[in-house]
């Protein structure tokens, strides 16, 4: 029942904020690769439940290593849903745990900051460098990938824009 808790969740949100800040400050998310995950409403939950990213393809997941930091996307959403950190080594297991595939190539994934709801993307765009100025509406077709590396500049405009969704209102 204290695991249930309002007052647990809110200390452990804090704690892992707490932690985040430490860990992933813009300087030190300079030196590792910076992700931003692609996925489906219903794949992000499982993602961020199981803390296990996957892809059906080998390279794009042998590239992450323990450290690096991580931002979830939702497709068709359009909308930002964590961040967190790659909690170890990349590995290969065939169990179905997504409705839509195996994914067999693996890797676990620590998220520190998970807002209640998740954070529009379209209002961010105008600050990410991974996305040129003169797209427009048309911003959607950088985030046609299941994961991309992303500059840490926008890891940090991605995991601010969470936290500060998290952050309970000053009314």
């Amino acid at each position: 029942a204290v695991l249930e808790g309002a007052d647990y969740r809110t200390a452990l949100e804090e704690y892992h904020r707490a932690i985040g800040n430490v860990v992933v400050r813009p300087e030190a998310a300079a030196g590792h690769t910076c992700w931003l995950l692609v996925s489906n409403p219903v794949n992000a939950d499982i993602v961020r439940r199981r803390g296990v990213w996957g892809n059906n393809k080998a390279r794009p997941i042998g590239q992450m290593s323990p450290g690096d930091p991580v931002i979830l996307y939702i497709r068709g959403e359009k909308r930002i849903a964590a961040w967190g950190l790659v909690g170890g080594a990349p590995y290969e297991d065939h169990n179905l745990i997504w409705p839509d595939g195996v994914y067999p190539y693996r890797i676990p994934v620590t998220f520190l900051g998970v807002p209640q709801v998740s954070v529009p993307m379209k209002p961010l765009v105008p600050r990410l460098r991974f996305i040129r100025p003169d797209v427009g509406t048309a911003w959607g077709t950088y985030l046609q990938t299941s994961q991309r590396t992303i500059p840490s500049e926008d890891f940090v405009v991605l995991r601010d824009a969470i936290d500060g969704a998290r952050l309970p209102s000053s009314n």
